[in-house]
């Protein structure tokens, strides 16, 4: 970003000296930084608190007319009642779209750099992690209609 204003691709090549297709992903993802910047400022620079999450039978909930949340596509079946809505499809916007960033950001960086041959080229890694449930669940959420904690299947570990 310049300021407030995102970059395009062909800026932030020549500013940060990257290759073209690492800036593309940058910009790419740029609107979706930017909303996360200004969260992080409101909170952490001008000392404004989030807003309530709400506990209830059905899930965590909130204000879907927040700052933080106002910009996220609502639809009628995320209204837990007339004044707040389900956290989840927000939530899982927010750890799958910074996930996808960082791929993207990665894997085209990966393509401009030489690597030296794999040392164990027939060798897969499974990672384990107590978080691992909770992502999948996220995961999920985001690439199914699904809208409260209880509807999205239990991954066993």
């Amino acid at each position: 970003m310049n300021g407030e204003v995102l970059r395009s691709a062909e800026q932030i090549a020549e500013r940060y000296s990257v290759p073209a297709v690492v800036a593309a992903m940058y910009a790419k993802h740029g609107p979706f930084f930017q909303s996360l910047r200004k969260a992080r400022n409101h909170v952490v620079h001008l000392g404004k608190t989030p807003d309530p999450v709400y506990a209830t039978e059905r899930g965590f909930c909130l204000n879907p007319k927040a700052p933080y949340f106002r910009d996220f596509q609502w639809s009628e079946e995320h209204y837990y009642n007339e004044n707040i809505v389900t956290l989840l499809p927000w939530a899982a916007r927010l750890v799958c779209e910074t996930l996808e960033a960082c791929s993207d950001i990665i894997l085209s960086l990966n393509g401009q750099i030489e690597f030296p041959p794999a040392i164990a080229p027939d060798y897969r890694l499974f990672l384990r992690d107590p978080a691992n449930a909770a992502l999948m669940r996220l995961v999920q959420a985001a690439q199914a209609p699904i809208y409260w904690w209880h509807e999205a299947p239990i991954f066993s570990e």
